[in-house]
């Protein structure tokens, strides 16, 4: 239950960063910050059984336009895992976002921390993952959708360690500031 409240107040903490940034402070400097929300839900397929839902979780990104077709991003996740019977945890994700110029089509490349509240201590290894998405603008909002792959070591029912297969599907939107 207190890891549950520490996860609360991270996320708290978070959205609190989310509004010192989006002040006019941060366009009067002309600084090509970007911000993320997005919200996934991950799929294993491997070990069986395929298709397990696993953890649903909520994101916060901010990040740095490099160029117009590169982007760096630190995604803090706070996830709720239903293989590991609906535990809270909190991941933290530091990305590259490579577009294609002209196409709405990118590929990411994310180096994972995972399981830092509910982990053991084999559990919290790094993980690399790789995800491919396209971004639109509906209404005047630029809203994206991905799928990613991010293979994560974890310990199975049996007391052992193995490595886990996991796909995630991820929407949500992202706004660059310098651009508002």
């Amino acid at each position: 239950m207190q890891d549950q409240s520490r996860c609360r107040g991270m996320l708290i903490r978070g959205v609190a960063i989310i509004l010192l940034l989006w002040g006019n402070t941060v366009q009067a400097f002309d600084i090509p910050i970007t911000l993320g929300l997005s919200a996934g839900q991950e799929f294993q397929f491997k070990p069986p059984p395929v298709g397990q839902a696993r953890g649903t979780s909520l994101m916060f990104s901010p990040g740095y336009q490099l160029t117009d077709s590169l982007r760096i991003e630190t995604g803090f996740s706070y996830l709720q895992d239903t293989y590991r019977r609906g535990k809270v945890d909190v991941e933290i994700r530091p990305n590259l976002m490579i577009q294609l110029p002209g196409y709405s089509y990118y590929g990411r490349f994310n180096l994972g921390f995972v399981h830092l509240v509910q982990g053991e201590k084999g559990e919290r290894r790094p993980s690399t993952g790789v995800s491919l998405g396209q971004q639109l603008t509906l209404a005047g909002v630029p809203f994206y959708y991905e799928l990613g792959i991010n293979p994560q070591t974890e310990k199975t029912k049996k007391g052992k360690f193995r490595l886990f297969w996991i796909s995630e599907l991820r929407v949500g939107f992202s706004y660059n500031l310098q651009k508002q």
